[in-house]
């Protein structure tokens, strides 16, 4: 803690991991994941291939520390977490190089700093069409930014295969609505005094779910989408929501879909996590 500002900062836990899982004088990287990551594709039925190996205990614990304070580790935990019940040799290496990633960035946390601009509640959301290895379901990335402060993250696998970027953006855009209604109910009760709050605005980068979510009407193209993610347009109609255009390039949620390159990542680090 430091005047005007709070931060959450888990440099000991990560420390405590690496030390607890023989990785504390490994040498770093500077991504979580490989951007190719089809070298972690399995065949089906297949058993993990040394049970004595840690596995599911490291995933536990970066699965902790990713909802905590370490977003930018989310989609590499969300990804090999998957493969609990059948890792391999690869999934391993896999958890080594998430380790390993730490290591170089064990300093970095979340900053929450006061403001003399009236606190505002924006959102971004993203998803990568068919990347689920074999079930090519589409991943869903969202987070939710609050007087400039990153306070809601996931990255999660969308239930159902999507039939275009469309139906898979505009499935995660009806997760990001649900996250910040609930957001907009909790600043509400905080702060029961103040005035309303003007329509959260959320940042989508695919126009054609944008127009789905203000489109009143139902199109053959659309009307297989569940009803459940239909009410996006409720609260767009109520002036709940608001959603908005962002190019790709400054997608925040872009890397809680999908494995980046090196200074592409950097550049998601950095507007996330403070030094």
């Amino acid at each position: 803690r430091a005047a005007h500002a709070l931060w959450i900062d888990q440099s000991d836990y990560i420390a405590g991991v690496l030390e607890r899982f023989g990785m504390a004088r490994c040498n770093p990287v500077s991504t979580p994941l490989e951007v190719n990551l089809e070298y972690l594709k399995v065949p089906d039925g297949v058993q993990p291939y040394d049970p004595k190996v840690p596995y599911q205990e490291a995933i536990g614990c970066l699965l902790y520390l990713s909802q905590v304070s370490r977003p930018d580790i989310c989609y590499a935990v969300n990804t090999l977490s998957r493969f609990n019940h059948c890792y391999q040799s690869q999934h391993w290496q896999a958890v080594k190089r998430v380790f390993r990633y730490l290591k170089g960035s064990a300093a970095r946390k979340l900053v929450f700093k006061k403001t003399e601009q009236n606190p505002e509640l924006v959102a971004f959301c993203d998803s990568d069409w068919g990347n689920v290895m074999t079930l090519r379901r589409s991943v869903s990335g969202m987070c939710v930014v609050y007087n400039g402060s990153l306070v809601s993250w996931f990255s999660k696998r969308q239930p159902t295969v999507a039939l275009s970027t469309v139906d898979a953006e505009y499935m995660s855009l009806g997760f990001c609505v649900q996250e910040v209604l609930w957001f907009r109910s909790l600043i509400g009760e905080i702060f029961p005094d103040s005035r309303p709050l003007a329509p959260t605005k959320i940042f989508c980068d695919n126009t054609g779910a944008i127009k789905n979510s203000k489109n009143d009407s139902v199109s053959n193209r659309t009307k297989h989408i569940d009803i459940r993610f239909h009410f996006i347009k409720d609260h767009v109609r109520k002036k709940n929501v608001d959603v908005n255009y962002v190019p790709s390039h400054e997608m925040l949620a872009d890397a809680l879909t999908k494995s980046l390159p090196g200074p592409k990542f950097k550049m998601f680090l950095d507007q996330i996590l403070a030094d």
